[in-house]
């Protein structure tokens, strides 16, 4: 888990590079309204999740669990508290591309 929370932290702080990454391969100017509203909608997305209990996120885990030979089952409260620590931090990532794309360099 602390690698996935660190990616995308990672990914945050990359946000101000991926721009003329992403200018590149469209091959034309983007609009930075519209990469903030589809990271809002994104954004959305996981913060329903977590408010309604990540259960797309935990069956995630538990089946990744299940790959390792793990089960999850002896540590409910743990899986279900690290799916909403993952939406939140997915959450929290998206906000920074909308901040960033809607000019809210301070937010960012």
């Amino acid at each position: 888990m602390h690698k996935f929370l660190s990616g995308d932290y990672q990914e945050a702080q990359r946000i101000p590079n991926t721009a003329p990454l992403a200018r590149k391969i469209a091959d034309e100017p983007i609009s930075g309204a519209e990469q903030a509203a589809t990271a809002g909608k994104v954004n959305e997305l996981y913060v329903n999740e977590y408010v309604n209990g990540s259960a797309g996120t935990k069956r995630l885990i538990e089946s990744v669990l299940n790959l390792q030979g793990k089960s999850g089952e002896q540590l409910p409260f743990d899986v279900d508290s690290a799916a909403v620590e993952i939406d939140m931090n997915r959450a929290m990532l998206h906000k920074a591309y909308q901040q960033f794309y809607s000019g809210d360099i301070n937010g960012y």
